[in-house]
């Protein structure tokens, strides 16, 4: 039997977005490259994405799936991916988050990986569970969110 906390979810951080940690640290120099993320299907992505679609309707409806990947893109990038820490440029130099940087990254070919990584967690209902959230703060630095094994979300308090 099921206890209503055990799939509740907790509205917040769907909405405000889970830190989850996405690519490790390599050695003590380096950071861990850690992801804001929201919940696909929020309500501020599902407005958003209706206005991408809405001047689109049409082609959308005709089968013009391209446009419509690209809107959904568009949307988790500037709703679901909602910040990010120890992520660097090339340089070494770190790149603040923005919703342009985000779009300009997630909407990239070459960052396909990170797309798929931000909508697994974004669509994994877990990660946005109460008592999940909860378990993990009571547990070490941090711990699977269950959708993918590199997937570690932040049990420190920090947000």
């Amino acid at each position: 039997m099921a206890r209503l906390n055990r799939i509740a979810t907790d509205t917040e951080k769907a909405s405000e977005g889970q830190w989850v940690e996405f690519c490790p640290a390599q050695d003590e120099n380096d950071k861990p490259l850690e992801l804001k993320i929201a919940r696909i299907g929020n309500p501020v992505y599902t407005q958003r994405l209706q206005a991408l679609v809405r001047p689109h309707r049409r082609k959308v409806r005709m089968g013009f799936d391209d446009d419509l990947e690209q809107f959904v893109k568009v949307a988790v990038a500037e709703c679901c991916l909602v910040d990010w820490r120890g992520l660097d440029d090339e340089d070494g130099k770190p790149v603040a988050y923005s919703k342009a940087k985000s779009v300009e990254i997630l909407t990239d070919p070459i960052y396909s990986d990170l797309l798929d990584f931000v909508m697994d967690v974004g669509g994994d209902a877990a990660v946005y569970r109460e008592e999940a959230v909860a378990a993990i703060a009571g547990n070490s630095r941090s711990s699977s969110t269950g959708s993918s094994p590199s997937a570690k979300t932040r049990s420190d308090g920090k947000s």
